[in-house]
């Protein structure tokens, strides 16, 4: 895991930012744009939804997994990022609940951040010490 989407409602957005500085410190790039943005379009056709979907598809695309977070959708659009990513054959991680039958289909799932991060941790660990000893052993 390199670059990673993440995908949730916009109103978690500080927390994502937040998600974001933790994942830098793993090396991690973070492609989520929407993350930045100063505006959420609130109508399809408001012109700026379409400069926004189209940006979120470029930065799933950059991404090798996505990372979406469950629970709180108002308007479904990271349920769209999760079909897209999927049908892009990304690595999924999905952190909270199933909300529908395609969530089973994540490749990892976690409770929370706390969760996932312990994980993380440990994925990290394992890709330096491959055979569980400090020395490869």
């Amino acid at each position: 895991m390199k670059d990673v989407y993440l995908a949730a409602s916009w109103r978690r957005r500080d927390e994502m930012r937040m998600y974001r500085r933790q994942l830098e410190r793993y090396n991690i790039r973070v492609t989520s744009r929407w993350l930045d943005a100063d505006h959420i379009p609130t109508s399809p056709a408001d012109r700026r939804s379409i400069v926004g979907a189209t940006v979120d598809v470029q930065d799933i695309d950059r991404a090798d997994t996505l990372i979406e977070f469950s629970g709180d959708s108002t308007t479904g659009g990271m349920y769209v990022e999760f079909g897209y990513a999927l049908g892009r054959g990304k690595s999924i991680i999905l952190i909270g609940s199933p909300d529908n039958i395609f969530h089973c289909l994540a490749g990892n799932t976690f409770a929370n951040w706390a969760e996932f991060e312990e994980g993380l941790a440990k994925m990290r660990s394992e890709e330096v010490y491959p055979h569980g000893g400090k020395h490869g052993v």
